[in-house]
């Protein structure tokens, strides 16, 4: 992955005595990745039990996870006050074993060719996958274009329900497409 070796710093930062899955805040989006060349899950059901446990809201993994049916059945079983989702880039029966180390926390990481640094958000779309990257000192400003989009969008689908061509449809919403000219 591109950008990745200069990434990882030469030495953990992550405090001696303590267990990686006990750093982040309850609340908090976990990101964890792993070298492209490593087929073992970073994420099973003991570490989604953790992390549910502990608040943590949801886990993004740029890398495998295992442990599928469980995973899903402790999302859905988080409690009422609070969600837990995982998304992941591809599955693995291999436990994580001695091949995935734990080596930085609050990293900036490339991921997909986009650096994500903590505090970044990361939207997503239920089944679907991440869909982007907002950077934490850019995120008050999509806040104000998304009563925009999401009317553009409401409209383009109700045209396109109602017969119209997808064309004249952007037509009357160009505010659809934030690149539309």
């Amino acid at each position: 992955m591109p950008g990745l070796d200069t990434q990882v710093p030469k030495e953990s930062n992550i405090p001696a005595g303590t267990h990686w899955t006990d750093i982040a805040p309850p609340g908090s989006v976990v990101l964890m990745q792993q070298p492209p060349d490593q087929t073992v899950a970073l994420l099973g059901d003991i570490v989604a039990t953790r992390y549910m446990k502990r608040g943590i809201r949801g886990v993004f993994v740029d890398g495998r996870v295992r442990d599928v049916v469980a995973c899903g059945e402790i999302a859905r079983n988080a409690p009422p006050e609070q969600t837990f989702t995982i998304w992941s880039r591809a599955l693995s029966s291999v436990g994580t074993s001695l091949d995935a180390k734990p080596w930085g926390v609050d990293i900036p990481l490339v991921v997909g060719g986009v650096e994500v640094r903590a505090g970044d958000v990361l939207v997503a779309d239920e089944g679907e996958g991440v869909a982007c990257v907002i950077p934490r000192d850019r995120f008050q400003e999509v806040v104000e274009l998304l009563p925009k989009l999401k009317e553009a969008d409401d409209g383009l689908l109700g045209d396109v329900q109602s017969g119209m061509g997808f064309g004249e449809a952007v037509g009357r919403w160009p505010g659809h497409y934030t690149n539309h000219k």
